[in-house]
């Protein structure tokens, strides 16, 4: 048997039957953890020969998304507009799909790509129609975060004018 450890910690064991003289290769996939993040050691022992190897584990990626609606209210023909912060918060350059959206039908979209810790803003609008009338839901979203905030659409104004003779 190998057994593979992590800083001491047994993650995985294979078993191998060879004859003398024999040799093979085994490859093992090995999850890891925030708690894992930084240098690792990371070791291969049949008990008779070990080997190891310094590994870095790196934060796992993570985009969060900032929503700002700059109008809470509109009438149909008025823009829904707004503002969406987007900060890698994880260890490693990344790559997302941001969207926009109003009561999940998407009607923005921006593909990002940020290092760590790196943030871009990007601006959306979206023209309210009459069959938007009421309150609707805007979302912000990228593969690991989510914001919304509230927008109402007025209903457009209708009376009646009785013109009465004297």
């Amino acid at each position: 048997d190998v057994t593979v450890s992590v800083d001491g910690d047994t993650r995985a064991t294979i078993t191998e039957t060879l004859d003398a003289d024999e040799s093979t290769q085994s490859f093992v996939s090995l999850d890891t953890s925030s708690a894992d993040v930084g240098d690792v050691t990371v070791k291969a022992d049949t008990g008779d020969r070990s080997a190891s190897r310094t590994v870095t584990v790196q934060e796992p990626r993570q985009f969060d998304v900032d929503l700002t609606l700059n109008n809470s209210e509109v009438s149909p023909g008025e823009e829904i507009n707004g503002t969406v912060n987007v900060t890698n918060t994880g260890g490693v350059k990344d790559t997302q799909n941001i969207t926009v959206s109003i009561d999940g039908t998407q009607f923005a979209q921006q593909e990002l790509t940020l290092a760590s810790d790196e943030i871009n803003e990007f601006t959306f609008a979206r023209t309210a129609t009459e069959a938007d009338a009421g309150a609707r839901t805007i979302t912000a979203a990228s593969e690991d975060d989510s914001e919304s905030a509230l927008v109402t659409v007025t209903e457009p104004a209708s009376f009646e004018i009785d013109i009465v003779g004297s």
